[in-house]
């Protein structure tokens, strides 16, 4: 067993995240309906016109979770908080819903990864380029943090991304280090990110 949850022990102890599992109904149905929607948009029939609608559902149905008790704070068992996962699912308005009721957190889960490794990795554009314009999440700090666990040890959202979308979403790629590239030079902070060394910023 503490084989098995090698990871979840790593990050308590390096201070990662707090372990705070949905504890009660009002915490799983406000994960069921993030699952759901993850579930309707990857529906074949599923439309991109859809999402939008889909996304308000889900948005009703986290505030209906939260005013029952839900914590917008309240981690998966693999200690993802909502706006992590709204992240990966490029959510935006889901985003929006949870920085409304302090959803909107640095924290990691138990990997290591926070809000922006996780919009980085499935190359979720508008999510990525939403929360960098979220000065209430330090983005800049957030730049710097390097993952611990299995998947990408040691990277940083924009290496992560950097990966990820070229080895598993080649059709964001370009996108995603665009985006990273307009931030990063836009801030000035290009000499202070961690291991980003290969930034093409002449051709911006």
């Amino acid at each position: 067993a503490i084989i098995e949850n090698r990871e979840t022990i790593l990050g308590v102890l390096l201070g990662l995240n707090t372990i705070e599992h949905p504890s009660g109904p009002s915490d799983a149905r406000l994960w069921k309906a993030l699952k759901y929607y993850s579930s309707q948009r990857r529906q074949k029939d599923t439309k991109p016109s859809d999402l939008k609608e889909l996304q308000r559902r889900c948005c009703v149905s986290i505030r209906s979770a939260i005013v029952n008790g839900a914590s917008p704070l309240a981690r998966d068992s693999q200690g993802k908080l909502p706006c992590h996962f709204a992240a990966h699912e490029n959510a935006v308005q889901i985003l929006i819903a949870l920085q409304k009721v302090d959803g909107l957190n640095p924290s990691c889960d138990t990997n290591g990864h926070n809000v922006l490794h996780h919009a980085a990795r499935t190359g979720a554009t508008g999510a990525l380029k939403w929360l960098l314009t979220q000065d209430s999440l330090s983005p800049a700090a957030m730049l710097r943090k390097q993952s611990c666990g299995s998947y990408g040890p040691g990277l940083t959202p924009y290496l992560l991304g950097k990966a990820s979308t070229r080895d598993h979403y080649p059709e964001r790629h370009e996108r995603t280090m665009e985006i990273f590239g307009e931030y990063l030079v836009s801030w000035e902070i290009i000499e202070h990110v961690l291991l980003i060394d290969d930034l093409d910023l002449n051709s911006r």
